[in-house]
């Protein structure tokens, strides 16, 4: 019985300090020079975001293109076109998007 006793306190004993052990937090607080990083860390991706903006909205619309061709007079010319009898020759998705430039 003592034996069954000591076993038993010993598993509560070793339980606790399990729980204990998980409760306590390795990360270190944070201090007011990291929250002012993070903070840089979003104004440099706010920036990003700018760029990207302006490259992609300066890329004319497909509407934008007809109405530039229009505008500069350019006729349609069929003898540059590919030949339809190469169609066999662009099977993959890249050489479709390669033939269509």
């Amino acid at each position: 019985m003592r034996k069954n006793f000591n076993f038993t306190l010993f598993a509560i004993l070793l339980g606790g300090m399990f729980c204990f052990q998980s409760c306590e937090s390795e990360q270190p607080a944070q201090t007011p020079d990291e929250v002012a990083v993070d903070n840089s860390k979003t104004e440099d991706q706010d920036e990003r975001d700018e760029t990207v903006k302006k490259i992609i909205y300066s890329i004319p619309s497909p509407v934008e293109m007809a109405s530039l061709l229009q505008k500069s007079g350019v006729e349609f010319d069929s003898s540059i076109l590919n030949p339809v009898d190469n169609s066999s020759k662009y099977s993959t998705a890249k050489k479709q998007a390669l033939n269509l430039g």
